[in-house]
């Protein structure tokens, strides 16, 4: 049975990948890709970790010409502001336009449309079964964050 469930979740971690490059976000006329959202989400959830390309390369664990590539896209787009510091050529203060905050609450309004999903699956088991598929999926995502720092 273990074998099962481990080819079970390699599948549906290859189907999210597979989602997660499709999904794009459209917002009047703009199109935000993956990653654009992830920095999007990033820059407002850990606005003092987003002073940098480096800062949120790491946190995000991609490159830092990744990162840097999509702020431009983004500022761009009309979506980002980027302000240089004049004491420190390294630092940035990044910040969602109004185009941005805006797109961003529709962002979350299709998210929270997507977990009402989860929410309709996860009713069918008791709570106790819920308590067991949390510390699974706890327990997992410490693995990956672990196998994460060995490629870092």
């Amino acid at each position: 049975m273990d074998i099962k469930i481990s080819k079970k979740i390699e599948r549906i971690i290859d189907k999210v990948l597979f989602l997660e490059k499709k999904k794009i976000f459209q917002y009047g006329e703009i199109l935000l890709y993956p990653s654009e959202i992830h920095i999007i989400l990033f820059i407002d959830e850990y606005k003092e970790n987003a002073k940098n390309a480096t800062r949120i390369a790491e946190k995000l664990g991609v490159t830092k010409g990744a990162v840097s590539q999509t702020l431009t896209r983004l500022e761009k787009k009309g979506i980002i502001s980027k302000i240089k510091d004049p004491f420190n050529k390294n630092e940035l203060t990044l910040i969602l336009t109004d185009k941005g905050k805006e797109a961003l609450k529709e962002f979350r309004v299709l998210q929270k449309m997507r977990s009402s999903g989860h929410d309709n699956i996860l009713k069918n088991f008791s709570e106790s079964d819920k308590h067991i598929i949390f510390d699974f999926l706890r327990r997992f995502e410490e693995m990956l964050e672990s196998l994460q720092k060995k490629y870092e």
